[in-house]
């Protein structure tokens, strides 16, 4: 199929050909011996024709010589376009290959939040756990300094009674200091445990403490720092 430029070219060419032919005229057929008359007629009618001729040759010249300028820039554009096509085609590349990289980087990084999630909602669990285990904890500390504070009450209270039925019979004397006791100043951090454990060898003693020095501790069985205590 011819191309636009080429087409245009080659009807101008056609009309300025069909032009000429009409203003030549139709090739004469073959005729009688002309009369000196006629001939001298188709003589001038020839040398009319020349100049004709000549200028439809000029326009014709015109008219190849326009065809190859359009034919020049027709082939300029066509390259042009291709060039064109084919950096649009590579830009589509490169975009389509940019957007596959955004994609998995996105697709990571959700994966990597999912799991930092999850690893949050863990230690949530965790520590909700450890704290539920720390009251739990407080709660029996609790439990055991009451229990702990009312048997020392109790024990006490029996020392003081016993006390008190020993001196209605005889006079109060203070009890003599065997050869074996000692005595121990009371610093911070002290407890009837941790001096029976020092003294003993085991903090189960604590209440032999305690009943040599009913008067030096407290009911609660708090020990008062730089309080000399017997130790039997």
């Amino acid at each position: 199929m011819k191309s636009t430029p080429l087409l245009s070219a080659s009807v101008l060419v056609l009309i300025l050909s069909l032009n000429a032919r009409a203003e030549v005229g139709p090739a004469p057929s073959p005729a009688p011996a002309m009369t000196p008359a006629a001939s001298a007629t188709a003589t001038v009618n020839t040398a009319d024709l020349a100049p004709r001729l000549s200028e439809t040759e000029s326009k014709l010249e015109i008219a190849l010589s326009s065809y190859g300028l359009l034919q020049k820039e027709f082939d300029t554009l066509t390259e042009n376009s291709g060039k064109a096509a084919a950096a649009s085609l590579s830009e589509k590349d490169t975009l389509t290959a940019q957007l596959a990289t955004a994609e998995s980087r996105a697709n990571a990084a959700q994966a990597e939040v999912t799991g930092a999630r999850e690893a949050l909602a863990t230690l949530q669990r965790a520590s909700a756990q450890y704290a539920s285990d720390l009251a739990t904890a407080r709660a029996l500390i609790r439990q055991l300094q009451g229990t702990n504070t009312i048997i020392v009450t109790e024990n006490y209270q029996l020392k003081t009674r016993l006390a008190g039925g020993a001196n209605s019979a005889v006079s109060p004397t203070p009890p003599a200091a065997s050869p074996s006791e000692k005595s121990h100043l009371v610093v911070a951090g002290d407890s009837l445990a941790r001096i029976s454990q020092r003294y003993y060898g085991t903090a189960k003693r604590w209440q032999d403490i305690y009943s040599a020095n009913p008067d030096k501790i407290g009911l609660d069985g708090v020990l008062r720092l730089g309080t000399q205590l017997r130790i039997p």
